[in-house]
C-alpha cells in the first residue's frame, strides 16, 4: 500500500508560518514514505499468499524446497502453500479430494488425467512396554 506522507500536516497552525520547518519535514517525507513501504512489505511477508521473492526463498529454504530457476512467483508460492497444507502422513482417499479441489478451483479437468502412485512404506522401530 502506497501512503502518501505529509508532514507538516502534522505542524501547529502557528508553526507552518515558518519556512524552514516546512522545507525540512518535506524533505523528510520521502523517508517516511520510504518507512511505511518497508513496513507493509514486512507485514507482507508474514504470509505467503503475498510474500515477495525474498520471503518465498525464505520459506523455501525452511522447508527444504528446491525452487525451479524458470517458476514464477506465483508457481513458487503455490508449491509452499501445498506443502503447508498437505498433511503428513496422507491417505490416497484424502490426496485424491485434495488433487481434485486444487485444479478444480483453477477449472481444469480432473478425469482426464491419471496419477500412479509409488507408496513407500515407512517402517518404524518397534518398542516395547
Amino acid at each position: 500500500m502506497s501512503r502518501e506522507v505529509d508532514l507538516t500536516k502534522y505542524l501547529p497552525a502557528f508553526l507552518l508560518e515558518y519556512e524552514e520547518l516546512r522545507t525540512a519535514l518535506s524533505a523528510m517525507s520521502p523517508d517516511f514514505k520510504l518507512v511505511w513501504q518497508m513496513g507493509d512489505d514486512t507485514l507482507n511477508n508474514f504470509f505467503v499468499s503475498t510474500a515477495d521473492t525474498n520471503a518465498i526463498g525464505r520459506y523455501e529454504k525452511i522447508y527444504g524446497i528446491q525452487p525451479d530457476s524458470l517458476d514464477a512467483l506465483e508457481q513458487r508460492r503455490a508449491r509452499v502453500m501445498g506443502f503447508l497444507t498437505a498433511p503428513s502422513p496422507m491417505t490416497l482417499k484424502y490426496l485424491n479430494a485434495w488433487l481434485k479441489s486444487l485444479y478444480e478451483k483453477n477449472g481444469a479437468c480432473t478425469d482426464d488425467y491419471d496419477l500412479h502412485i509409488t507408496f513407500f512404506p515407512v517402517q518404524r522401530p518397534i518398542t516395547g512396554r
